[in-house]
């Protein structure tokens, strides 16, 4: 149960860090479009020199913007597991993007306090800046830089040259971006509902009881079940235009199927709990096998699988109270708050017979 805690908030930071991360994506993408706006009378080329024809003595100058851009935790989670199932690092692609279109935007910021309106012989430079190897998040510097031509006299003449408006080259509709799929949004709020739900049902229930499965809870099931459930969700996102790659099915799939197994877990006690006969104590002999034997036949055998140290110190044939009780879902559940009181005072009571000796 302790490792499945550690699974929940682990999923819970990983999502948490989806959504601040696509907060600060949005927001830089619009800063981006604002910014584009702003200079987009600045043309760049990528010709060495301007049009020959002009007959005004021109000095060059060297104009330059630069960025470094990193990705958040998410994003750079799911680009991990590419390593593993292949395919197309979408990620990074959108990574060098906005690093480009930001060195861009800051080479002809530089531009337009020289008063030009044109920058030639434009050049990228690309650089890596962190160590992925020891852990560091993707970080990539872009260095966009030109030459712009500032006239002695005058202004420089309108250039006849053709002149295509520069546009950042959107990606390929094939090539999908898994966090705009409305298929992937509704997977991962799923995944994180439940979650909460697992955590609250964990820590925050006001329940006077421990409600606990007889013999363990059937995992093999629930585990079936969210596999069924992503199965279905899958199929259904095969529908229409905004399909998802199975490459992106499977990355949501790892982070939903454990959160929906979890959750199964404390549905099936919810439900079996509402709709269940008030619990009945009823009186177990202890076998030597250290296993409980029901007076009832009809009452499952009850097999302990911790706590085996207090159960070996309790006397064969001894009789032990198990409150019980069965619901819809045709499984046993028992109150275990009465027990757990019995190992805690069992616990302590070695610890002191421990420090006496000493």
């Amino acid at each position: 149960m302790e490792l499945v805690i550690k699974l929940i908030f682990v999923i819970s930071l990983i999502l948490w860090g989806y959504f601040r991360g696509s907060r600060n994506y949005k927001a830089h993408i619009k800063q981006l479009e604002t910014e584009e706006q702003q200079v987009k009378d600045i043309l760049i080329f990528a010709t060495k020199y301007p049009d020959q024809s002009s007959s005004l003595p021109l000095d060059p100058i060297l104009v330059a913007g630069s960025a470094v851009i990193s990705v958040d935790h998410f994003r750079y989670f799911l680009s991990s597991l590419r390593k593993f199932i292949g395919g197309n690092y979408s990620v990074y692609e959108d990574l060098t993007l906005r690093a480009r279109r930001q060195a861009i935007i800051r080479m002809k910021q530089q531009a337009q306090k020289y008063n030009t309106q044109m920058i030639f012989n434009v050049k990228y430079q690309t650089t890596p800046l962190s160590n992925q190897q020891q852990g560091e998040m993707p970080q990539v510097e872009v260095l966009a830089y030109g030459t712009a031509f500032i006239p002695n006299t005058g202004l420089v003449k309108d250039s006849i040259a053709h002149y295509e408006k520069v546009i950042i080259p959107e990606r390929e509709q094939s090539n999908y971006q898994t966090f705009k799929n409305k298929y992937a949004q509704i997977a991962l709020i799923s995944t994180l509902l439940l979650a909460i739900y697992s955590v609250m049902e964990s820590f925050f229930s006001v329940s006077e009881r421990a409600l606990r499965y007889v013999n363990g809870a059937p995992w093999t099931v629930f585990w079936v079940l969210s596999g069924i459930v992503a199965i279905l969700a899958w199929r259904r996102s095969n529908t229409g235009n905004d399909k998802l790659p199975l490459s992106d099915k499977i990355i949501l799939s790892i982070l939903f199927i454990p959160c929906m197994t979890v959750a199964f877990y404390f549905i099936a006690l919810r439900v079996n709990t509402i709709t269940a006969s008030p619990m009945k104590e009823e009186v177990y002999i202890l076998q030597e096998n250290v296993t409980l034997k029901p007076k009832n036949n009809q009452l499952p055998i009850i097999h302990f699988d911790e706590q085996h140290e207090y159960w070996h110190a309790q006397k064969t044939g001894s009789e032990i109270k198990i409150s019980l009780q069965r619901g819809l879902l045709f499984f046993y559940q028992y109150d275990a708050k009465p027990l757990v009181a019995k190992y805690d005072k069992f616990h302590e009571e070695r610890r002191n017979k421990n420090k006496l000796k000493q």
